[in-house]
């Protein structure tokens, strides 16, 4: 696919504080999240290689919620 694109939007999210392997499950949780939302918005990344699925709560899905409400409004 890398000879398709002309052009990408880098667009970075994060957690304030590192507290190891704590911080990376907490991100892995909202991805599938955020993912889910994109796709109910009638599209799918194309590029999407994994996604890791654990039990989710509100929190989770508030920030993916704000992320994907930050992405569309980027784009």
């Amino acid at each position: 696919m890398r000879h398709h694109l002309t052009a990408a939007t880098l667009l970075i999210w994060y957690v304030k504080s590192d507290d190891g392997a704590e911080s990376t499950r907490y991100l892995e949780t909202i991805e599938p999240e955020a993912a889910y939302l994109v796709r109910k918005m009638g599209q799918w990344s194309v590029f999407q290689t994994e996604i890791h699925f654990y039990q989710w709560g509100a929190d989770h899905r508030h920030h993916a919620e704000r992320i994907v409400e930050a992405v569309s409004q980027e784009l």
